[in-house]
């Protein structure tokens, strides 16, 4: 089973957990500026790991349905990985 197909998958959890760090950002000191990008590489590490698990495990459904939800649910994560990345 892909890893977003059901309840909250590791990159849905990654996408929450860089949510939470990015509002973070402005409320921090500096002096733990760099403690914070090093937890957003690892939560784009595990962001970019989830998605590509998914797209592996895209290509054995066989429901469209499903295929269809999924995939939707990619380009959310995507596009939520490219706001990350943004942020480092």
């Amino acid at each position: 089973m892909p890893p977003v197909q059901t309840g909250p998958a590791p990159a849905e959890l990654a996408r929450e957990v860089g949510s939470l760090l990015a509002a973070l950002q402005p409320l921090i000191k500096p002096s733990v500026g760099s403690d914070l990008r090093v937890g957003l590489f690892m939560v784009i590490a595990a962001l970019e790991g989830g998605l590509e698990n998914t797209r592996t495990n895209l290509k054995q459904i066989t429901n469209q349905l499903l295929e269809k939800e999924i995939t939707d649910r990619l380009t959310v994560l995507e596009q939520g990985l490219v706001d990350l990345k943004r942020l480092c």
